[in-house]
């Protein structure tokens, strides 16, 4: 729970919830944060009634619809602002402890009259010797983390939504964020930061009462609009710079805004995760551990580091072993897989030797009668379209009067009772006789047929 490190960097590769609140109403929103710290927020759900029992059920079931274990809180009402001197913190090095500690701990110290019921936290100017600090209810913060842990997950950050735009634009801006006025909204409150000769401009000066506050408006979502216009028209002979989504702008549409206003986007959601936004009203900051010193630091970053490349080297032995034990194992299979195409191939080698007797039968049968093309095309003219024929053999007996024919064919019942037919009135039609049938055998492919035929007296011999 370091504050001083940005979401972001803690939560790089991870999913998270935001849970923005405003009054009586609620809603989330998923973040999913890419391992190098790229936002991607989708799936918002609006959550119209306040109640803890209905927001502790849309914080389970969204937390378990993207894979998320942490939620980040982002207040958008209930909040106030004034201006304070940031060195009366101190430095990140104080005896006094860090910073935001010494404010939360004792806010006495820098804002006039604190509120006990109160938590405070600063956004810091890049280059002015001003913060500007934020309070919300104690109670308010408490109530919803309770809700959170309820739901079963556990709170990163306490947010404040325009102070996280404010502190992502000082970060952003750096020294140039004192060159023009600042109106800023969220659209559910408007701050407006005035600047005068390198430093905050109060509305309290004039009075002569010195730092104050900038003019503010919160728990008005109804009236942002007519707050931001009038705030705009206020600041009409003033440069200013708004800052907020685009459909908040009040510059919009006015020629005479040309010049004298520059308007940037900056959508609220993103803001909270933006680089530089460190504020945090987490109701447990205190708890947070202090620093080790920097020579303790580094011996233990040591001692991880030789730890860390001592059990690199022992997984990498590890590794290296069973990479060996793979590679022998590879071998093995490649050898066997070797032998077993090696014998594959013989197989398919004898196969056709024996194809190519058969073919040299069937040739030296067409040779020696004329008239076999003849019955080859009569046999597969007369096939109907639903049969095929897997394969047919010949082969003369030593007297040259008789014939034995194989077929063998693929289709329905049907097709192969009608292409029988078809090759029985080509046989018959070409002289031959039938002199034996056997019955039909099933083969893996279709029904193999087997006719004894007898040879017309004009062909035997091989005379045509």
């Amino acid at each position: 729970m370091d504050s001083s490190v940005e979401l972001a960097r803690r939560f790089a590769g991870q999913s998270l919830l935001l849970l923005m609140t405003a009054r009586d109403r609620a809603a989330t929103l998923r973040v999913e944060i890419s391992p190098t710290g790229a936002l991607r927020l989708h799936g918002a759900r609006q959550v119209a009634q306040r109640s803890k029992g209905e927001l502790v059920g849309v914080l389970r079931a969204e937390a378990k619809a993207c894979g998320a274990s942490w939620v980040v809180l982002s207040l958008g009402s209930g909040w106030q602002v004034q201006y304070a001197n940031r060195s009366l913190r101190g430095g990140a090095g104080s005896e006094a402890g860090p910073p935001e500690l010494l404010l939360r701990n004792e806010p006495g110290l820098f804002v006039p009259k604190p509120s006990g019921d109160c938590l405070y936290a600063a956004v810091d100017h890049p280059v002015l010797d001003r913060s500007l600090v934020f309070a919300v209810k104690r109670r308010e913060v408490e109530a919803l983390a309770e809700e959170v842990h309820e739901a079963g997950l556990g709170l990163a950050a306490v947010r404040v939504g325009l102070a996280s735009m404010l502190e992502a634009w000082f970060a952003r801006q750096g020294a140039a964020a004192c060159g023009r006025d600042l109106l800023m909204s969220d659209g559910l409150g408007v701050v407006w930061v005035g600047f005068e000769k390198g430093d905050f401009l109060s509305p309290a000066e004039a009075g002569g009462e010195g730092m104050s506050a900038p003019r503010q408006y919160s728990n008005r979502p109804g009236d942002i609009i007519q707050d931001l216009a009038r705030l705009y028209r206020d600041s009409a002979d003033r440069d200013l710079a708004f800052v907020g989504p685009a459909e908040l702008d009040p510059s919009a549409g006015d020629p005479g805004a040309a010049g004298r206003v520059n308007s940037f986007r900056l959508e609220p959601a993103e803001a909270v995760f933006a680089a530089g936004v460190r504020h945090d009203f987490h109701p447990q900051l205190e708890l947070r551990r202090p620093a080790l010193t920097l020579r303790v630091r580094r011996n233990l970053r040591l001692a991880a580091w030789t730890g860390a490349l001592a059990w690199a080297s022992a997984v990498a032995v590890c590794l290296h072993g069973w990479s060996l034990e793979a590679e022998i194992e590879g071998l093995e299979q490649r050898t066997k897989a070797d032998r077993q195409a090696e014998q594959l191939c013989l197989k398919h080698q004898e196969e056709c030797a024996g194809l190519r007797a058969q073919a040299m039968e069937h040739l030296q049968w067409l040779r020696t009668h004329p008239d076999a093309q003849r019955l080859l095309l009569r046999l597969l003219g007369g096939f109907p379209e639903n049969v095929s024929l897997e394969r047919m053999g010949a082969q003369l007996d030593e007297s040259g009067r008789q014939m034995s024919l194989e077929f063998q064919l693929l289709g329905t019942e049907e097709g192969q009772s009608a292409a029988l037919r078809a090759v029985e009135q080509a046989l018959l039609g070409l002289g031959y006789r039938i002199g034996e049938r056997n019955s039909p055998v099933p083969a893996s492919r279709g029904t193999l047929h087997r006719w004894r035929l007898i040879i017309p007296p004009a062909f035997e011999g091989g005379q045509s």
